[in-house]
């Protein structure tokens, strides 16, 4: 059986135990039976709070001894902000936290609650050191995302961006600027930036409904009448694959041989 301060163990005590079974400390219970992020760091702020007024600190004093401001203490405690690790280690230490199962499930779960944060600009810039490599060091890549999709969508939690957001932003650039040779480029790319992502953690735990750049079609960001690019290249003989080279010889061979070199 999984230890209750066990992060993997959580969903399981979460549903076997109703909402009156006393969760870590005897004044903190399960909100829900399905606990969301939101419940999550409610429920750890609670905790927070709890261990300050029982050390008898003030918001003030503990935000002074712990070099935080004020406001991030606050938001910490309400669930509005995101403990780090180490603000929970900090925090363990200033209100003598002995318990060690204790700190390490607080730990776990500040960690927890920074991966459900993670943001776009986060996800790229693992992508673009991991998962792309292009001759100019992904130099143009990294300037048209900067200007085209991070300045409006960087910062926003992973979790929190649907494709409606993506065709709003590259519709930015195809049809407010009439660039959509661009903007056909960046959902290429987008479309293959999520799709690497999604097989990999925590990425994957925050899209659980696939690919949103997959919803969005060309033709919904392109300006009206635009007209897609085909680049049409034809190969002389000697830049030829060698199978159709091969091909090409045998052709003439047996045209030679019944009556002369056909071309």
């Amino acid at each position: 059986m999984s230890h209750p301060y066990d992060p993997e163990g959580w969903d399981h005590w979460s549903r076997a135990m109703s909402n009156n079974v006393k969760f870590l400390r005897k004044d903190v219970t399960f909100v829900s039976e399905v606990r969301s992020p939101t419940v999550r760091r409610r429920e750890l702020g609670a905790l927070l709070r709890k261990l300050r007024t029982e050390k008898g600190l003030t918001v003030e004093q503990a935000a002074e001894q712990l070099m935080f401001s004020m406001s991030k203490l606050s938001r910490m405690e309400t669930g509005h902000g995101v403990a780090t690790p180490r603000d929970i280690r900090d925090v363990c230490s200033l209100y003598e936290v002995t318990d060690e199962a204790e700190r390490e499930r607080m730990k776990a779960e500040a960690v927890r609650h920074q991966q459900n944060e993670a943001t776009l600009r986060q996800m790229f810039e693992v992508w673009i050191t991991d998962g792309v490599q292009r001759a100019d060091s992904n130099a143009e890549l990294r300037r048209t995302f900067e200007k085209d999709i991070l300045a409006s969508l960087g910062d926003r939690p992973v979790r929190t961006i649907n494709d409606s957001d993506l065709r709003d932003a590259l519709r930015k650039v195809g049809r407010n600027r009439k660039r959509g040779r661009t903007a056909e480029r960046m959902l290429s790319e987008l479309r293959q930036m999520f799709r690497w992502s999604i097989k990999r953690q925590p990425w994957k735990a925050l899209l659980p409904d696939g690919n949103p750049a997959e919803l969005v079609e060309a033709k919904q960001v392109v300006p009206g009448g635009y007209e897609p690019v085909v680049r049409d290249r034809v190969l002389d003989a000697s830049r030829r694959p060698s199978s159709q080279r091969a091909k090409l010889v045998t052709l003439r061979y047996r045209s030679f041989r019944h009556g002369g070199l056909s071309r």
